[in-house]
């Protein structure tokens, strides 16, 4: 699409790093975002790369330093503050899982596969057993690792135990088997609800940019 019209019509051996450089700069000029036209340069370069392989050309005229690179903005990293902000702005029953995501470093899919034997709330400690993987097809299957050394014992922060414990009288399931975190309607949560629960409760904080547990 951003090379055709270009050097479509021309010979490879008419490619010169004079052209490159104006087709770019009118790319850019033209409000084609950095990131669209870095990969355009990629693909040209490559195959001008190709063409210098096979003998057509002597030189790749792709001679623009870091033309190709994609600068990605870093995602803003939440303070505590933003934590404690967007786990009360939260649904109730998702608040230890915003906390426990962000303080004790545990991922959607392990948060979800805790059962209340998993949580050791005199220790302060949770034992990680397994996981929940989503598939593009909704279905879930758990994961478990493939030997004890895989499993890990992490420690919950006194500032946040208080919420936790509330957490497991409210809404964890009961028996030593019963689920960690339960959706309103009794299942296990799905990652793109929760995902929309999430923005909102960023908007409702005003924070932009912070990466769901």
């Amino acid at each position: 699409m951003h090379l055709r019209p270009t050097f479509g019509p021309m010979a490879i051996a008419d490619v010169t790093p004079a052209a490159v450089r104006t087709w770019r700069r009118a790319r850019l000029d033209a409000g084609v975002g950095p990131t669209t036209v870095a990969k355009a340069y990629s693909l040209l370069r490559t195959i001008m790369g190709t063409a210098v392989e096979v003998g057509l050309i002597r030189r790749n005229p792709c001679q623009i330093k870091n033309g190709g690179t994609v600068n990605t903005p870093e995602r803003p990293t939440a303070t505590i503050l933003d934590v404690f902000a967007l786990a009360e702005a939260s649904q109730p029953r998702y608040r230890a899982l915003v906390l426990l995501g962000a303080f004790a470093a545990l991922r959607w899919g392990e948060l979800v596969a805790l059962r209340r034997r998993d949580v050791d709330l005199a220790a302060g400690m949770i034992r990680v057993r397994g996981s929940v993987s989503e598939l593009n097809n909704g279905e879930r299957i758990y994961k478990a690792p493939k030997s004890e050394a895989g499993k890990q014992t992490v420690a919950v922060p006194q500032s946040i135990m208080p919420m936790v414990v509330d957490h497991m009288r409210q809404f964890a399931e009961p028996g030593a088997d019963g689920r960690v975190f339960v959706g309103a309607k009794g299942a296990t949560p799905r990652r793109n609800h929760f995902n929309g629960l999430w923005h909102k409760a960023c908007a409702t904080v005003g924070i932009k940019g912070a990466a769901p547990p």
